[in-house]
């Protein structure tokens, strides 16, 4: 998309300056041709203004006749037409393909979470199947829970706080 955009854009500019100077006495082709101010950032934006200021330029042969005064000729503002509409098309395709791989990320997301839920309800039925197998789930790789509490640590105070009723 980018090449594509570099491509139109410089010969857009080009031909957008010389239109500017053409056209600077004739406020109806500035107006049509969108020849003030400054071209838009946004893709859309730009797509429209070039294809508008191609467009109002080819409409008219007195059009090509006064922007011809600068050495350019149609069929050269219809090559730069052509640009334009091969970088709407590099973007279409771009935003086509960005839309494919969300779908296919979110397909695979979706994939993956079914598995995680069927391996966690496999992973708890053979813990229930081999409770007293610890040995057969460690070997399937599967850690064996523990039952039982660890004891705490030797330096851990007992559980009253240690107002037991001894003497110091």
């Amino acid at each position: 998309w980018e090449d594509a955009w570099e491509k139109a854009d410089a010969a857009y500019m080009r031909s957008l300056r010389l239109a500017r100077l053409a056209f600077e006495d004739d406020a109806a082709a500035q107006t049509t041709l969108q020849l003030a101010g400054r071209r838009k950032k946004t893709v859309v934006g730009w797509l429209d203004q070039a294809t508008r200021f191609y467009a109002g330029l080819l409409s008219s042969d007195a059009n090509v006749r006064t922007i011809g005064q600068f050495n350019v000729t149609r069929e050269k503002l219809e090559a730069e037409r052509f640009l334009v509409e091969a970088a709407r098309q590099a973007d279409l395709k771009q935003e086509k393909e960005r839309g494919e791989a969300q779908a296919a990320t979110k397909k695979r997301d979706e994939k993956a979470d079914d598995l995680d839920r069927r391996v966690s309800r496999l992973v708890s039925l053979l813990r229930i199947a081999l409770a007293d197998e610890e040995q057969l789930l460690e070997k399937l790789g599967i850690p064996a829970r523990t039952s039982q509490r660890e004891p705490a640590p030797a330096n851990t105070p007992p559980a009253d706080g240690g107002a037991g009723g001894g003497t110091e």
